[in-house]
């Protein structure tokens, strides 16, 4: 493994912290979360720069890049904010990837470039109501096709990022088996956000207020055979390895807030001063702060090898689940310590404390922890647990 990072994906890195903190200031970020307005200007400046088409081939318009270069790109986006962050990966994931990988000729031309520009959105629609975890067991949004070929959607979603923005939410929907916990029989089918029938509502959340978490209801909603995504009743066989994704950009936004956490406090150490002196010269603080870095580093570690191992075509589920446990554990943990060192100041909007505490949690998603423990066992060869 070398996880020596290139001259070139230096400068990735450095392109997007020149859009994110270069052309936008903290407070542009802050007013998005506050008001729960997506971030438009920015993506499109990502997209015009080619960032949101990382993980797209060239010959679809694409940068051709690595999932290594994507959470590169990610971490740094993570530590100016939860928000750009969320938005710029679910679109660089759920949109360009799942369009560039699964998407037919048809769907690629019509949806891909406004994805790759910035100036339009997908939202995964997956969870529903009744069950996170449990998919499968959960799964009571289904379609049945008509003589005429077309499909008819019913059924509820929750919790679907950026859906009320979206011009497509992928539905993934049970089409066969439906009296069973099977894999097989589930399908994926773009769905135009205006479908008669469709209702979006967002949901009031305190966290990740500018990508936002929406209800999608569909009530008889038609969609036409070619609006399929992938094939009939292996969508969830095709979602599997955009899911390693997933969790390694949960873990890698997670590893970007505690970073960004951690530099605002070193920062205030370095600068704030008691007894005539500055704080950070108390054993008191720097031992924590010390911790605190080694912390980040070890989750780096597990999160680049995550990354490493998916970008390489090797198995990378036990990796992924675990690098999104252990970097959403420690962020937590990390920001409760930042904000201790900040003591009064961290309930300021002076800094953006607050902002990392309500952003980091992703002890829940996009699977709980408990499950993912559960998924290690098993595959540690202990006996399936639920």
């Amino acid at each position: 493994m070398d996880f020596e990072i290139s001259d070139e994906q230096s400068a990735m890195v450095a392109g997007v912290r020149d859009v994110l903190r270069g052309r936008f200031s903290p407070s542009h970020f802050r007013e998005l979360e506050d008001n729960a307005e997506w971030p438009w200007e920015a993506m499109k400046v990502l997209g015009d720069q080619g960032y949101l088409s990382i993980l797209a081939p060239e010959e679809l318009g694409g940068a051709g890049g690595t999932s290594f270069d994507a959470m590169l790109c990610l971490e740094e986006a993570a530590r100016v904010m939860g928000g750009p962050a969320m938005a710029f990966f679910t679109t660089m994931c759920f949109g360009v990837r799942s369009l560039a990988e699964l998407g037919t000729p048809a769907q690629q031309e019509k949806i891909l470039p406004g994805l790759m520009a910035g100036t339009s959105f997908v939202g995964l629609s997956l969870t529903e109501p009744d069950g996170g975890t449990d998919v499968l067991g959960a799964m009571r949004t289904r379609a049945r096709q008509d003589e005429d070929g077309t499909w008819v959607i019913n059924g509820a979603k929750i919790f679907t990022t950026g859906a009320h923005i979206a011009d497509y939410v992928i539905a993934v929907v049970r089409t066969d088996g439906f009296d069973k916990r099977s894999s097989y029989g589930v399908t994926m089918f773009l769905v135009p956000t205006d479908a008669p029938g469709l209702t979006i509502t967002p949901i009031p959340v305190f966290a990740q207020r500018t990508t936002g978490a929406n209800n999608v209801i569909f009530d008889d909603v038609r969609v036409p055979a070619d609006m399929i995504l992938g094939e009939v009743n292996k969508g969830l066989y095709a979602l599997f390895n955009v899911l390693n994704d997933e969790r390694i950009g949960a873990a890698t936004m997670a590893l970007g807030i505690a970073q960004a956490a951690f530099d605002e406090a070193l920062e205030y150490a370095k600068n704030r001063t008691a007894f005539n002196r500055p704080i950070g010269q108390f054993q008191a603080v720097q031992h924590k702060l010390a911790e605190i870095w080694v912390r980040l580093q070890a989750v780096r570690q597990m999160v680049y090898r995550a990354a490493w191992l998916q970008t390489n075509g090797k198995p990378a589920e036990m990796e992924s689940s675990g690098a999104k446990l252990l970097a959403s554990e420690t962020c937590i943990w990390v920001v409760n310590e930042c904000m201790d060192v900040l003591g009064g100041y961290s309930h300021t909007l002076e800094f953006n404390m607050s902002y990392y505490l309500r952003d980091g949690r992703y002890t829940f998603a996009p699977v709980t922890n408990n499950a993912v423990k559960n998924l290690i066992g098993e595959r540690l060869g202990l006996p399936k647990s639920y």
